[in-house]
C-alpha cells in the first residue's frame, strides 16, 4: 500500500485490485474491516467522508468548465 500511495498520492479500491503484490479490496477489508481502518493503521491520511465529497463535487466542476 505504501508503494500504491507514493506513486499515486492515494489509495483507491481500483489501485488495490489492480497491484498484483497487494491482496484484494475485499480481503482487506475482512482482515482490518475496511480500507479505512487498513489506511490509518498503515499511517495513511484518511480522509473524512465530507471531504471526499468535496473533492468529488470540485473535480466534476472542473470537468464541466472544460
Amino acid at each position: 500500500m505504501r508503494k500504491l500511495y507514493a506513486e499515486h498520492g492515494q489509495i483507491t479500491t481500483g489501485l488495490i485490485d489492480g497491484a498484483p503484490d497487494l491482496p484484494s479490496n475485499n480481503l482487506i477489508r475482512r482482515y482490518f474491516g475496511s480500507r479505512t481502518a487498513a489506511m490509518k493503521q498503515a499511517g495513511f491520511p484518511v480522509l473524512s467522508r465530507s471531504k471526499i465529497q468535496q473533492r468529488l463535487w470540485k473535480g466534476r466542476k472542473r470537468r464541466q468548465v472544460r
